[in-house]
């Protein structure tokens, strides 16, 4: 019979096996791994991508669509009453009508201020070739009223802003300012009043005529 072997005659009997050896950490991860997970994916790059395109799409388009609207305001039919008549006022005016088919009641309101108008723009150019702004404050305060009781929008501003030239304040009425720049700048608000009085006529001509059709 054999000797046992010494690795087992080595082992005590019933010993539990050794516990495991714990694995080393892992090593530190490098400066270029690192800006590697940081950095953005592929997918993020080429959404952030196509939406700073889009953003300059959108900027490229938006002068072009502004300067769409400048030359619909330069072709504006007469026949549409947005920034020329408040027809919230103006519809005033209709209700004196008998109904919707005889407007000659409103009709003769405002042939009637065509002729105020009329008169008065003569007035005020003798008024500024005299260099009167004494006159000019009282006509645009005239024209001023009676254009506001129609709705014409932009000649009541207009006749507004003469109104407070004559009074050598600014357009707004909100400070003093020179004699000399007061003429200077009613001279220019009183011929631009002039242009959109004629706007304000052309629509309402062409709206009593389809009126009378």
């Amino acid at each position: 019979m054999s000797a046992p072997s010494a690795s087992k005659a080595s082992e005590p009997s019933g010993a539990s096996p050794p516990p495991p050896t714990p694995s080393a950490p892992p090593p530190p991860k490098g400066a270029e791994e690192v800006a590697k997970e940081a950095a953005p994916k592929e997918g993020e790059l080429k959404q952030a991508d196509e939406k700073l395109k889009a953003e300059e799409k959108a900027e490229k388009k938006e002068p072009a669509a502004k300067q769409e609207d400048k030359g619909d305001k330069k072709a504006e039919d007469p026949t549409t009453a947005t920034g020329v008549i408040d027809m919230e006022v103006f519809g005033q005016i209709l209700e004196m009508d008998d109904d919707d088919d005889d407007r000659d009641f409103s009709h003769g309101i405002v042939i009637n201020f065509f002729e105020q108008a009329t008169a008065t723009f003569k007035e005020m150019d003798d008024a500024l070739a005299a260099c009167d702004l004494k006159q000019l404050h009282t006509k645009g305060h005239f024209l001023k009223g009676s254009s506001a009781a129609l709705g014409l929008i932009k000649v009541k501003a207009s006749c507004e802003a003469i109104q407070n030239l004559g009074k050598l304040k600014d357009r707004t009425g909100t400070r003093d300012i020179p004699r000399d720049e007061a003429l200077s700048h009613v001279k220019d608000v009183v011929e631009r009043v002039q242009g959109e009085y004629k706007e304000a006529e052309a629509w309402l001509e062409a709206f009593y005529a389809e009126a009378a059709e």
